[in-house]
Order: C-alpha cells, then structure tokens, then sequence
C-alpha cells in the first residue's frame, strides 16, 4: 500500500531510552524522492522528513487510520495525537506543506542519504483506498507544485490550477500520478519584463536559484542562524532533533579558539536522548551525585543553555564560538564522571563501544580528547623542563649558608 497525503505514520528513531513510536500525518510527499514526505507531529511540528535516513530512522509503519494499533505492538510504545485532525485543519497543513515543497525543491531533493526504507504494513485503509485532503490536488497531480502556487499568487504566465472536487465525505480519492503542471515560457522567469514572472515569485518567496540543501534551513548569508520555525500560536519552537540536523559546520579563516570543533558532536549525542534536559536527568541517576551538588548544577546549566539556543533561539551552534566553549566544557564534565557509568574496568568500556549502534557513545569527542592529550604533554615536558632548570639555578649558587655552618658553637666555645 503505497503511502499518500492524509496517511498516518508511526515511526521509531535510532535514539536511546525506551522503544517509542512517533505518530506522523503525512502533509505531503516529494515527488522526487519516495521516502521524502512533510508531516505533522502531535506536537503540530510541521517539517519535511526523510525515511531513507537508515542512520536516524529504525522502523516505520504505515496505520489505517488515527491511533491504529498494529498486531503484535503496544499501545504504550506509541506517542499518538490526541485526537484525529480534522479535515478542514487537514486542507489547511496540505497547501502549507505543497508550499514548503514548492519553495525549496533542490534542497530537498539534494538533502538525500541512506538505504531505501522498507514500510512494514500495520493495515489497511479504510474502504481500500488510497485518501488525500479534500479539494487539494497532491503535489505532482494536474495543478500541483510550483505551477499551482504561481497560480494562485497571479502570476503572469502560470498555468491555471484545477482542484480535485470533494466527496461527500470531505475526503477525495487522490488523483492518480500524473506530469506536474508546466511552468510558464522562459520569457516569464527572467524578471525582466512586465510583473517579473517567476523570477519575481522566487525572489518574493525567497528562493536562490542553485541552492542545495545547506542553504534549505540558513537565514540567507549568516551562518550561525537557521530559519526561524514557529508553533500554531506563534511562538519561537523547533524540535532539537530538526535543529540539530539543520546545523552545517562552515569554515572560517579567524576561528578564535585552539583545537578541533566539536559542538555538531555534542548535538548528535544529545539528540539521542530526544532534548538535553532529558540527557541531564539521565546523567544525574547514573553518576549518583547530590542534586546539589556543583557539578549537577553546572550540567544542568549548560545542557539548558544548548537546548534554548536550539529551540528557542534557534541558533546554528556548530558555528558559534561560545557555544563551542560550553560544548567543551560539557565533555569535560561528562568525562570526568565516565568511570560511574561505564565502570571502572577496561572490558566494561570496550564491551559498551563494541556493541553500540550508534558512533556517539560518548559526549567526548575523540578528536578533543587526543588534543587534550597532546596538550597535557606539551604541558608535562614544559614543566619537567623548568624544574629541571630551576634545580640547577640552585645548583650553581652552591649550599647554603656555607661560611656561618657551625658559627654559634664556636662562640660558645669561645665563652667558656
């Protein structure tokens, strides 16, 4: 059964903690690549996801219907909405998704990787059909795409957009594939003319001809913020794990600080455990430590200090320079404490590398630990060598006090 617009999904992330499966209503699907879709979390996060990233996703299934429960599965395991979203709300996150496809096409498709996804079956649809919103064509049907929103803005030279009528029930069946509407004639799409054709929509939507998937969540030059995401009040939110995997690490020439980056490393071990507040009440049961304890409170202040700037501020912190300072000083913490959790002998570490699934076993990033150690001795040669020196400063002026040695007997003697 293939995957359609009004689908509910149920996945399961490569992440630590208990097996949980994250219901998803699938918005939109990229025509370009079949294991791209937008959807909508129960959290109304509306975002595009790609299920082709065999690294970050370990299983999907596809649901007949809202809180669908698969044979052989638990309804404990699964994070659901809270009740089914309605149609007309179902139209409404349709055109945002067909619009978000249509805005950074080249992003998304370049934004690929991993293995196909195989979508193990959780039932059927109902009635045995496919379903999409009603009155909205999907993406690539008659009308769809591009064209469809150049149609709708009344842009000179796009094609006329036709919906899919509307059944009864307030869902239509989704239209069977077809060609995507054709553009307007190149003439359209320079700008230079009468009301700038396409060329003018793209500028408006702000959309760069060219850009690949690293430019799909920046702010248009500044490197250190994505584009800002808000919930359906309004308010400044991201899920950590999008504004993780939106970070890209840029080079610069005048990088104030010595040593390697490592704060994109700090941000794929933190978003394993979903956000880095869960990560501090993990850390804080397993290294058994007082809740006040100094150490406690510096971990909870800098995993807080991570997740706001991600969340809230939305900030790409694998290019900021503080940030890369409070990453550090997170690993250090955290590895002070390793012995606690992975024990004290070697086979128990070994053993905890070997049979993990995921390469950031450990806040510290291996690139900073060997520069640690290198550092340390540079700094144990440094100091061996000014001892050294210092010794034979002394060495040179002689023993001390040599002419008084035995001075306040004589005079004694001398008394008698």
């Amino acid at each position: 059964m293939a995957v359609v617009v009004g689908q509910y999904l149920a996945v399961r992330y490569r992440a630590g903690g208990p097996m949980i499966f994250h219901e998803r209503l699938v918005t939109g699907i990229d025509q370009a690549r079949a294991t791209g879709f937008m959807v909508l979390t129960p959290d109304d996060d509306h975002y595009y996801e790609d299920y082709g990233h065999a690294a970050d996703i370990r299983e999907v299934l596809v649901l007949a219907g809202h809180g669908d429960l698969p044979a052989g599965y638990h309804e404990a395991n699964f994070y659901r909405f809270r009740v089914a979203v309605a149609a007309a709300a179902l139209r409404n996150w349709v055109r945002q998704a067909n619009l978000a496809l249509a805005q950074a096409p080249a992003g998304i498709v370049a934004g690929g990787g991993g293995g196909p996804v195989f979508l193990p079956l959780g039932g059927g649809a109902p009635a045995g059909g496919a379903l999409a919103a009603a009155g909205v064509a999907p993406l690539g049907a008659p009308g769809g795409g591009l064209g469809a929103l150049a149609a709708a803005l009344g842009v000179p030279g796009a094609p006329v957009a036709v919906a899919a009528p509307a059944a009864a029930g307030g869902l239509a069946p989704a239209a069977p594939p077809a060609a995507p509407a054709p553009l307007p004639p190149p003439a359209a799409v320079g700008g230079g003319g009468a009301g700038g054709g396409l060329g003018a929509l793209a500028a408006a939507l702000g959309v760069v001809p060219g850009a690949g998937a690293a430019a799909a969540g920046s702010t248009g030059g500044d490197a250190r913020t994505v584009a800002i995401s808000t919930d359906t009040e309004g308010n400044r939110y991201r899920e950590f794990r999008e504004g993780i995997q939106l970070c890209h690490e840029t080079p610069f020439a005048d990088w104030v600080l010595k040593g390697p980056r490592t704060t994109a490393h700090v941000g794929r071990f933190l978003m394993q455990f979903s956000t880095p507040l869960l990560r501090h009440t993990k850390w804080k049961t397993e290294v058994k430590l007082p809740h006040d304890h100094r150490d406690v409170t510096m971990h909870e202040f800098l995993c807080k200090a991570i997740q706001v700037a991600v969340v809230y501020d939305q900030l790409d912190i694998s290019n900021l320079a503080c940030y890369e300072l409070i990453g550090r000083e997170l690993q250090v913490l955290e590895e002070r404490y390793a012995d606690r959790i992975l024990g004290n002998d070697d086979g128990d570490r070994e053993r905890s590398i070997l049979t993990s699934i995921d390469m950031s076993t450990t806040c510290m990033a291996p690139p900073l630990k060997e520069f640690l150690a290198n550092e340390q001795q540079k700094e144990t040669a440094w100091m061996k060598e000014r001892r050294k020196a210092r010794e034979e400063r002394v060495l040179a002026r002689g023993p001390a006090n040599k002419d008084n040695k035995g001075g306040k007997g004589k005079k004694e003697k001398e008394g008698e």
